[in-house]
């Protein structure tokens, strides 16, 4: 006789899919810890600082002004 239960009916929950689902989620949370710490945790360049207030200002300033219309549609070929 084979000791294996029998697969789950679709009307059947599956024991362990919860479970397994669990793990998963885990594991993908423990993964993006280590990637954090590994490569976003700490500046690249420990002597370089910048104010935060410039900061605000740069990223809160509004958007970049608006090429003349003289620079526009100029071609850059280099080939002919």
């Amino acid at each position: 006789m084979d000791d294996d239960p029998a697969p789950p009916t679709p009307n059947q929950p599956r024991p362990h899919l919860a479970r397994d689902i669990a793990c998963i989620v885990i594991l993908k949370l423990l993964l993006l810890i280590a990637a954090w710490q590994l490569w976003f945790s700490h500046p690249l360049a420990h002597h370089m600082y910048v104010d935060p207030q410039r900061v605000d200002q740069h990223l809160l300033a509004g958007p970049a002004p608006a090429l003349d219309s003289s620079s526009q549609g100029v071609r850059h070929d280099s080939g002919r």
